[in-house]
Formats: C-alpha cells, structure tokens, sequence
C-alpha cells in the first residue's frame, strides 16, 4: 500500500506539472502573438489557450492526490 500511495503522489503532481507547463506555454504563444500584432507584422494562427486541458489535468491530479494522501502508511 505503501507504494500505491508513493505512486499516487507522484502522479499527482506530475499532471499538476503538465497543466502548468500547457498553460505557460499557451500563454506564452499569446505573448508572442501580441507583440507581432503590436509591431504591425502578420501574425501566422489565432492562438487559443486550451483552458478546458488545463483544467481536466488539474482535476486529475488533484483526484490523484487525495486519494495519494489518503492512504495511511502503518509502521
């Protein structure tokens, strides 16, 4: 059991890490797509952020982790 919760743990907050990094990087391109329309030059797609990913990763990893906590670890 001791290991499952390890596991769970884990996993939580690798898919907080990934819904952070989707965010950033969406963000990011936002950014970039900003500034080009600021300078007057073409800029290439409409970026939309992937909002509802994002979310769907958090309430992944939140499940992961609560149920990660949950698991009590006996001496």
């Amino acid at each position: 059991m001791l290991a499952l919760k390890y596991l769970l743990e884990i996993l939580g907050f690798a898919l907080l890490a990934a819904a952070a990094t989707v965010a950033l990087s969406d963000l990011s391109m936002l950014h970039r797509q900003s500034s080009l329309i600021l300078n007057n030059e073409p800029c290439p797609v409409a970026v939309r952020p992937r909002w509802l990913a994002v979310g769907r990763l958090c309430a992944l990893a939140l499940v992961s982790l609560v149920a990660g906590l949950s698991i009590q670890a006996l001496d």
